[in-house]
């Protein structure tokens, strides 16, 4: 029998970003300078290290192989001539990226990075390529590159198929509009072409967790959104100021038999409280 095996997801976590993940001592920026931990960076690193990492991946990994995927959108970049970066430097963001999945790598026996946006990764991804050659992630067999656009695995019998990208919404009626079309398209594609239809589908980029599925012969095909590890940017304050990004990760277990099944950490930052102006209105 084959060994059991969990896939460990994780996306968008936007190292560089005043309200993105980043590590709260190990990384020295360029010049020498050093990054304090806002808030939201701090609570993010809570969950990332204690509880994420240090609590929920070991509670269902346990002896199980370990394949850890990031999905996309690692670094915040710069090309949006944004403001609000703790570290505009993109080399000092690649550090504190590498710095980060370094931790974790150790601990997996294969680990994956997946292109996201060229607006935050680089033209062509080559922020993630960068960072996948320091970290040693299996080169691509077509392309030799360390890192893809795409990414099709077999896990005892189990296709999985990771991309980052996935159209997005403002309304919550459509949240899983986009994520039926892509199963749908690929259902169509396999039966058209004779492609492959994978078992489970992962995608990223819209900050929020979402799953959904469609019967066939190998059972129910799935369908996921994983969740991120940033706060709301300027722009996301503009756009839907009154919906929350959701925190967390994804892990796929799949047992040597097959069997497989999600568990899914799930975190959110909360909205402002209320500004209590009682002393104003009381006469």
């Amino acid at each position: 029998m084959s060994r059991d095996a969990a896939c460990i997801i994780v996306s968008d976590l936007h190292v560089g970003s005043i309200v993105g993940l980043w590590p709260p001592s190990g990384v020295t920026l360029d010049e020498g300078g050093q990054v304090m931990l806002n808030a939201v960076q701090a609570q993010l690193w809570r969950w990332w290290k204690d509880e994420f990492w240090g609590e929920f991946v070991p509670a269902r990994c346990k002896r199980r192989a370990r394949i850890i995927v990031c999905n996309g959108d690692l670094v915040e970049g710069t090309m949006h001539n944004v403001a609000a970066l703790c570290a505009p430097n993109a080399a000092d963001q690649r550090k504190a990226a590498v710095y980060l999945l370094e931790q974790e790598r150790r601990k997996g026996d294969l680990l994956y990075i997946i292109r996201g946006t060229e607006a935050h990764a680089g033209l062509s991804g080559g922020d993630e390529e960068a960072i996948a050659q320091v970290l040693g992630c299996p080169q691509d067999k077509a392309t030799a590159q360390y890192s893809r656009w795409h990414l099709l695995i077999k896990i005892n019998g189990i296709v999985i198929s990771l991309a980052h990208h996935i159209g997005t919404t403002r309304s919550p009626v459509s949240e899983g509009t986009a994520l039926t079309t892509e199963l749908v398209l690929m259902m169509k594609e396999a039966g058209q072409w004779g492609n492959v239809l994978p078992d489970l589908i992962v995608r990223s980029h819209r900050h929020r967790f979402w799953m959904s599925g469609a019967p066939g012969q190998r059972g129910v095909h799935t369908i996921l959104t994983t969740p991120c590890w940033q706060g709301k940017t300027p722009f996301v304050q503009r756009i839907t100021p009154a919906t929350m990004p959701q925190i967390g990760g994804v892990v796929v277990l799949v047992d040597g038999d097959g069997a497989w099944s999600v568990s899914t950490f799930l975190r959110c930052l909360p909205l402002p409280e209320p500004e209590v102006l009682d002393s104003v209105t009381k006469k």
